[in-house]
């Protein structure tokens, strides 16, 4: 009887023919060998087992099996909470349906980015009604107009620099209010020399 012909009982480890489908030695009955891959596991278990019980015991050999049986028992319990969920069959075609276009935006609707400016609604109506005021008060005296900024070409001078520069900041100020932020102002003398400027940066410089 050649060896090729015998295989391992999964139980007690002894010889047996191969095609024996119950061992002649513990006189369990064999599993059927429809896959190769649990045969060889099913083999390597029952040897361990065999040699476990041999060696050690059963009470040993018991611990050790239901130690490695709660192991893979872990092990399958992480692998299956990591795995994403799977869509069920009869959502699978929600999937591929196609997306409704959404309704147009009413056009009597302005978007946020083309609305007008109202400085009353921001800085309240009297501190409007004051940088109005100033500014009626400027032009009057002075040449204003925008040029890369506000542009003030005063028709007097002003020598003391305590009062260039409130008269400066006063106009800084009311511009701020009805324009909507800080921009550059630029401040020339009759002689249109510039003498002072202002930007929301560096603020405001008398010129020498």
């Amino acid at each position: 009887m050649g060896s090729g012909n015998l295989k391992r009982c999964p139980y007690c480890a002894e010889f047996i023919q191969g095609a024996a489908i119950v061992c002649r030695f513990c006189g369990r009955d064999l599993p059927k060998e429809n896959n190769h891959a649990n045969s060889s596991f099913a083999e390597s278990m029952g040897y361990f087992t065999g040699h476990c019980i041999a060696r050690w015991g059963f009470g040993v050999c018991f611990a050790v099996i239901a130690g490695i049986f709660i192991l893979f028992l872990i092990l399958v319990g992480n692998f299956k909470s990591n795995t994403p969920p799977r869509l069920p069959q009869n959502s699978i075609s929600s999937v591929h349906a196609p997306v409704s276009t959404p309704a147009p935006t009413p056009t009597n609707q302005t978007p946020v980015s083309t609305m007008k400016y109202d400085p009353v609604a921001k800085y309240g109506k009297e501190k409007v009604d004051a940088a109005n005021k100033v500014m009626n008060l400027v032009k009057q005296d002075c040449n204003v107009f925008v040029d890369g900024g506000l542009v003030v070409e005063m028709s007097r001078y002003i020598n003391d620099k305590n009062d260039l520069l409130g008269y400066v900041t006063a106009i800084a100020n009311a511009d701020a209010i009805l324009f909507g932020s800080a921009r550059s102002i630029f401040v020339y003398d009759p002689s249109k020399k510039l003498i002072a400027s202002a930007d929301a940066f560096r603020g405001i410089r008398l010129r020498d």
